[in-house]
């Protein structure tokens, strides 16, 4: 869902662009999951609460039932 997400979001209108899935290894049983994209971003000042994205929101609430976090940065 983040994927698409990505897709959706910042490459609108049949727009090209890049979309890097990453996941490392942090420490034992801990893992890191990036997704990141060179087009439109989300805004600056996201507040996770109030998200409208149902994806994002399905992300947040998945993260929280396996113990995990779930970050959005935001970068130019």
């Amino acid at each position: 869902m983040l994927v698409t997400n990505s897709l959706k979001y910042s490459c609108p209108n049949g727009k090209s662009g890049n979309i890097l899935v990453n996941m490392t290894l942090v420490e034992d049983n801990e893992y890191r999951l990036a997704i990141s994209n060179d087009g439109i971003s989300l805004p600056q000042n996201i507040y996770m609460p109030s998200l409208k994205s149902l994806g994002l929101k399905l992300a947040l609430r998945l993260s929280e039932q396996l113990d995990g976090a779930f970050n959005i940065d935001v970068l130019k």
